[in-house]
């Protein structure tokens, strides 16, 4: 599995095509710390999988990104 550290979530949420603008990286370190989600302790610090990521954004409710639409202009 992708093993990866917490401090990594946010910004591999947001790749993910994840809202993020309300989470804070305290909220998701105390979401791992309560067992709010999938995450696990190696040596001391926390990891999540990349696989768990639709399971962690679904434990925080955060809606998906729209993608952007590019204006394409056609010449006439």
């Amino acid at each position: 599995m992708n093993d990866q550290r917490l401090s990594a979530l946010l910004r591999a949420l947001s790749a993910a095509g994840y809202q993020t603008d309300a989470l804070t990286y305290r909220k998701l370190w105390e979401g791992a710390v309560e067992g709010r989600y999938p995450a696990h302790q190696v040596t001391g610090r926390w990891h999540f999988h990349a696989a768990d990521l639709p399971a962690i954004a679904a434990t925080y409710r955060l809606p998906r990104t729209l993608p952007s639409t590019r204006r394409t202009h056609h010449a006439a």
